[in-house]
């Protein structure tokens, strides 16, 4: 057993002496990839270019049928997923979780790729295959992630003066419930195209806009679309009203989302009405 539930993986590959294999991988989430491999990886600095840990270390890649590589009945991928962070809980330390920025498409085949970069947590040399198939489906197929692996979704912590730095100087950041509010804010109030580098982020009805009943339903259906695509949130649902309070309009988005640590959480933003 491990922290993920019994590996899917088997016993049978191990690299030698001085080696370090990927036993396995698979898709455990709309957002998550668990990589199991034979030996600890080196995963303690995110940063790091021998670490496990650091994104850079990871390429995903959808596999598109009508190229060749997967079954002709697999669904076409519509969109590229991009790693954006890889988990490690040092009481499993033979898995990582490697995340992705938008969610993978049911039925979808991926590629995802270790670096050969990558070292054994004993310096040892990763070996062998490097390059995993993975299918993601609409269930996961071993327990929910340790808790311990949810809340790596951060922001930095800022002030109208900049950045907060720690007394060690380092860039302060945040997680848990206080990082989601923060980024589904973000999502929300962006117009659907303002990043060209992130597909499909944002809503094409602006909140802050002159918005007129009919815009009502729509912003909902914009904003419900976008909550799953947080990687911390496997359920989401918006509720949009414009509302008179003290003689100032005011759009309220009440927001109710599951997190994947199994709590629901409401939140409500208000925005003054643009006249």
């Amino acid at each position: 057993m491990t922290g993920l539930g019994q590996t899917p993986f088997g016993t049978s590959r191990f690299g030698g002496l001085g080696q370090m294999v990927i036993r396995g991988a698979v898709a455990i989430s709309t957002h998550e990839v668990l990589v199991d491999f034979d030996k600890a990886p080196l995963a303690l600095d995110p940063g790091g270019y021998e670490s496990a840990t650091n994104p850079k270390n990871w390429v995903i890649a959808a596999v598109d049928p009508t190229r060749g590589g997967a079954r002709p009945t697999t669904p076409v991928p519509t969109y590229a997923p991009t790693v954006i962070g890889v988990g490690f809980d040092d009481a499993f330390p033979k898995q990582v979780l490697v995340a992705v920025d938008l969610p993978l498409e049911v039925g979808v085949y991926y590629d995802i790729t270790a670096q050969p970069a990558i070292e054994g947590a004993a310096c040892e040399t990763l070996t062998d295959e490097r390059t995993w198939r993975v299918l993601a489906r609409h269930r996961t197929r071993v327990s929910p992630v340790p808790r311990s692996l949810l809340d790596r979704y951060t922001d930095l912590r800022t002030t109208p003066d900049g950045a907060v730095v720690t007394a060690a100087g380092d860039l302060d950041s945040f997680g848990g419930l206080e990082a989601l509010q923060l980024r589904i804010l973000r999502r929300i109030t962006t117009a659907l195209g303002g990043f060209v580098m992130l597909q499909g982020y944002g809503v094409d009805v602006q909140i802050k806009s002159t918005l007129r009943p009919g815009d009502v339903q729509a912003l909902a259906n914009a904003i419900t679309a976008q909550l799953t695509q947080e990687p911390d949130v496997q359920q989401g649902s918006a509720v949009v009203r414009l509302v008179e309070t003290n003689g100032v309009d005011v759009v309220t988005v009440t927001i109710t989302v599951s997190r994947r640590e199994g709590r629901d959480r409401t939140i409500l933003y208000e925005f003054p009405r643009a006249a």
